[in-house]
């Protein structure tokens, strides 16, 4: 194996060399940063670390998908929790109970699976077109908000 030919560099060092001549501010405390001769904040006194990190683009789309498929779920997840409340502990009568859990059910069974995919499949949405993720994210909210127009609807 081939040795380097330099030297790597510690934290501190690359710290000292990044702030020479830039106007920086601590993440922390906001303390001016600029020529800072050691690798730590003179204010605050946490260590500072230079790092090397992805960005993240099309988070916006990804984004709006979860909150899409959250608001399935906790639209179903309420509306199952309300009606079994007014069922078990208050004796209401709803009227079938077949008609008011099943949409509440299937669409639990629906989009808990489909936000545990989506979350797994944030890379898609960093490496694809944004139309297809706006298609997806339109999806996501029609299946959300499908939940309580299945059940109010078939109870009308």
């Amino acid at each position: 194996m081939l040795e380097p030919a330099y030297e790597p560099m510690t934290n501190q060092e690359l710290v000292t060399r990044f702030l020479h001549g830039r106007v920086v501010r601590c993440p922390a405390c906001s303390y001016p940063l600029t020529d800072l001769p050691a690798g730590i904040c003179p204010e605050c006194g946490l260590a500072l670390e230079l790092r090397l990190m992805l960005t993240r683009p099309r988070q916006k789309i990804y984004l709006a998908g979860i909150v899409g498929i959250s608001t399935g779920i906790g639209i179903a997840g309420c509306l199952l929790a309300y009606f079994f409340w007014m069922l078990v502990f208050r004796k209401a009568t709803l009227g079938s109970p077949i008609k008011i859990f099943t949409p509440l059910l299937v669409g639990l069974a629906v989009t808990v699976p489909a936000l545990m995919v989506w979350i797994r499949s944030w890379v898609y949405f960093q490496r694809n077109r944004a139309i297809a993720g706006l298609i997806l994210v339109v999806v996501c909210w029609v299946v959300a908000l499908s939940i309580p127009i299945w059940l109010f609807g078939w109870n009308s």
